[in-house]
């Protein structure tokens, strides 16, 4: 995928914002709680409105784990679709493409781990014609 084919998601503003100061209200329906002031990795509480759909989103340089706690989610990660009941995991390898949505009747609540630190900077919107044409 060429640099013109992806587009930065500032959406996805978390925790390791020097901006971000408790609960963040982002504008997918997800809002995001820093439970660690940690350099190497960050650890963020999420909560995801029913009928929220993450834009499709790759990480570069970052691995993610995600685990919910309530609620659920149903997605796609890489060419693997999961359902993730409260309870479920995923392990997110970075470089893979991934998007989540909460078609529940309740908020999600989920637990995401990134190493190295989440960053924004390292975060990018795939477009559905992008994705066969790999990453």
């Amino acid at each position: 995928m060429g640099p013109s084919a992806q587009s930065l998601v500032r959406s996805g503003i978390c925790s390791s914002e020097p901006d971000a100061e408790g609960a963040i209200k982002l504008d997918i329906g997800v809002s995001m709680d820093m439970l660690t002031d940690a350099r190497e990795y960050s650890v963020d509480f999420l909560v995801i409105e029913p009928d929220s759909t993450e834009a499709t989103i790759v990480h570069r340089r970052t691995d993610e784990f995600l685990f919910v706690v309530r609620g659920g989610l149903v997605g796609t990660v890489g060419d693997r679709q999961v359902e993730l009941p409260a309870g479920g995991y995923v392990e997110i390898r970075r470089g893979t493409p991934h998007t989540f949505t909460n078609a529940g009747p309740e908020n999600c609540h989920l637990i995401s781990f990134c190493v190295p630190r989440y960053d924004s900077e390292d975060v990018f919107k795939i477009n559905d014609a992008d994705l066969g044409s790999g990453i």
